[in-house]
């Protein structure tokens, strides 16, 4: 998932290479949410501020997504 992500934050400047990230982060099961990792909702969202020139906008979306995803499952930091 974190590398999907990745990808797909890399390759923000190439759109076939985006969708197909999109695509797999859409189609990547997520058990802790029982969701896909990315809902096609927020892969809509990414494709069309790419297609507006909101890159970084674009950017922000996938690394707030990428940081939720991460800290899934990971144990909760003492106060």
């Amino acid at each position: 998932g974190v590398e999907l992500f990745r990808q797909a934050i890399e390759n923000l400047a190439d759109p076939p290479r985006l969708r197909h990230a999109l695509l797999e982060l859409t189609r990547a099961y997520n058990p802790l949410d029982d969701a896909p990792i990315l809902p096609p909702s927020a892969r809509q969202t990414v494709l069309a501020l790419v297609e507006a020139g909101e890159v970084e906008s674009a950017r922000g979306l996938l690394e707030s997504r990428l940081d939720a995803y991460a800290r899934r499952g990971q144990p909760e930091s003492a106060p």
